[in-house]
């Protein structure tokens, strides 16, 4: 069982709708964890929840869930120096749990909610609760399957896991409770227009390990979904807050769901998809997820809120490692307002704090049992960005190379990182004002007509493409000691500025426009004059 696994590894060598359930093929991944590479699922918003699951479940199966502090620590270390799971503790989490993790459950199904059944009114098309499939009018993209057709259970799995993590916010099926008016409005899911940033270890025994949260002791009823009899109760959006750290990697879905799964287990016919908590405009209660970049904003009223940090389907995973690698984190607590009336922006605007995970990874793990896994340790990023209802790009991406160091190791890695990047987005900034210059030019000084032009698109997507390599190349250098030298990314900005303004260039107007441009990058700048020494 070595190498990348497959969804068997994690819904079970055998499939999920026969004895066992779910249980069996989470049990055998965690069972088989520092024997798999990694989980290997077709969404990757289903990999970002089936990742959470799993850090859940090894937090339960290790203590990790209990500990803190100095505590916490240390036995996250002994965890890793153990190398696996004990398969004692495995088989008697599953013995507990096994009971609701059954798709077709009649009364506490996987992850649904049975009361839907009397709640909403007819089934919706079992289409419409997977991603990739064609929905209404819309065209083709991935699937060319009817919306209609019977769904393979294991296809709704992932896409039930999917829905909880980055289900789309608006317009839903209507739910009804007793004596209550129907609604049909729910939130988005938790993870929907974020990144989530994993910790990647040699294994998936370290990865799940790598990827527990630190935090205070849970409150009572700190349970996932699978580990609790109660449903999620719909006039009570505060039974969803996080009261430990099981619950918020796997109770903060907005959605409710139910599938009529066929008699013979092995198909969906049709899902109820709709909301989880009733009432316009109600919210999910705060919280912040260890795995999302977030930042401080302040509304025009001088209130400050800790938000997640937004995906840019154009942004490239290496231009966040300086904010991964920074050893802080996120404060719940806001802070005063102190607003530039000018601006209305903070005068002491906090840089973006990097995910809580990667501002534990580094503590306590400095021995010598320790630090080759700590050493070994890369990123792994999941996201999907969205615009309203649409799905507009989902994508991953892991680092090259390994990243981290134990706290007190002298490493280059930040400080080149954080130079590497500087100068990446300086030299942007430089490109697009050549390229907004050059179509400016070949708009006859319309500057509206100009920003509409294919060219400073063109130009900046074809930089960052050239530039991450190079980046990647002086974090290489970095791990070898050698420290950051810059000018670097100026060759990167050029040959792109070359390469999509060469068809422009083959006219004598528009080789006037692009060479007077190019200027602006090739230009030197003026060294500050020398001192003359006082002679007298």
């Amino acid at each position: 069982m070595t190498g990348s696994s497959g969804l068997d590894k994690i819904y079970g060598a055998s499939p999920p709708w026969l004895p066992g359930g779910l249980a069996g093929g989470y049990s055998q991944a965690l069972f088989a964890a520092h024997l798999i590479d990694h989980i290997d699922l077709p969404y990757e918003a289903a990999e970002a929840v089936v990742l959470r699951n799993l850090i859940a479940m090894a937090m339960r199966l290790t203590g990790l869930d209990r500990s803190r502090g100095s505590d916490w620590k240390r036995l996250r270390a002994r965890v890793l120096e153990q190398g696996r799971f004990d398969e004692t503790k495995v088989a008697a989490y599953f013995a507990e749990h096994r009971a609701r993790m059954f798709l077709s459950d009649p009364v506490r199904p996987y992850r649904q909610v049975a009361a839907l059944r009397g709640q909403c009114g007819e089934w919706s098309a079992p289409g419409k609760l997977v991603y990739g499939l064609p929905s209404g009018n819309n065209h083709v993209w991935f699937d060319k399957r009817d919306e209609d057709a019977p769904v393979p259970v294991h296809v709704a799995i992932w896409s039930l896991e999917a829905l909880h993590g980055v289900g789309a916010g608006g317009g839903c099926g209507r739910r009804q409770l007793p004596g209550r008016t129907a609604w049909s409005k729910t939130p988005s899911g938790p993870y929907r227009n974020t990144v989530s940033y994993f910790v990647r270890g040699r294994n998936l025994f370290e990865t799940l390990v790598l990827n527990c949260p630190s935090g205070p002791p849970a409150e009572a009823g700190d349970l996932a979904p699978w580990e609790t009899d109660a449903a999620p109760d719909p006039l009570n959006p505060a039974s969803a807050a996080v009261t430990g750290r099981v619950s918020l990697l796997t109770g903060r879905s907005p959605h409710a769901a139910l599938l009529d799964v066929a008699s013979d287990g092995r198909s969906v016919r049709g899902v109820q998809l709709t909301w989880a908590f009733e009432g316009p405009g109600v919210t999910m209660p705060p919280a912040l997820d260890p795995y999302v970049i977030h930042e401080h904003k302040t509304d025009s009223a001088g209130n400050e809120r800790i938000i997640p940090v937004k995906a840019e389907p154009s942004r490239a995973l290496w231009r966040d490692v300086d904010a991964l690698l920074a050893h802080t984190r996120p404060t719940p607590a806001p802070r005063s307002a102190d607003l530039d009336t000018t601006s209305r922006k903070r005068k002491d605007q906090q840089p973006p704090a990097p995910p809580q995970i990667f501002a534990d990874l580094s503590s306590g793990l400095g021995s010598r049992s320790t630090a080759p896994v700590l050493r070994a340790a890369r990123v792994r990023a999941l996201s999907l960005a969205s615009k309203q209802a649409s799905d507009v790009l989902w994508w991953s991406a892991d680092s090259p190379y390994a990243l981290f160091r134990a706290e007190g190791d002298s490493t280059l890695v930040l400080p080149t990182a954080k130079a590497a990047h500087s100068e990446a987005e300086d030299t942007c900034g430089l490109l697009e004002q050549a390229a907004k210059a050059m179509a400016t030019d070949m708009c006859a000084g319309n500057r509206k007509k100009a920003a509409q032009s294919h060219w400073p698109v063109n130009t900046l997507r074809l930089y960052w493409d050239q530039a991450e390599p190079v980046f990647w190349h002086a974090i290489c250098e970095a791990l070898e000691g050698h420290a950051y030298t810059s000018g670097r990314f100026l060759p990167a900005a050029l040959a792109a500025y070359d390469q999509a303004t060469a068809a422009a260039a083959m006219s004598p107007r528009g080789m006037q426009a692009v060479a007077k441009a190019r200027t602006i990058l090739t230009r030197r700048k003026k060294q500050p004059a020398e001192k003359k020494e006082d002679t007298r």
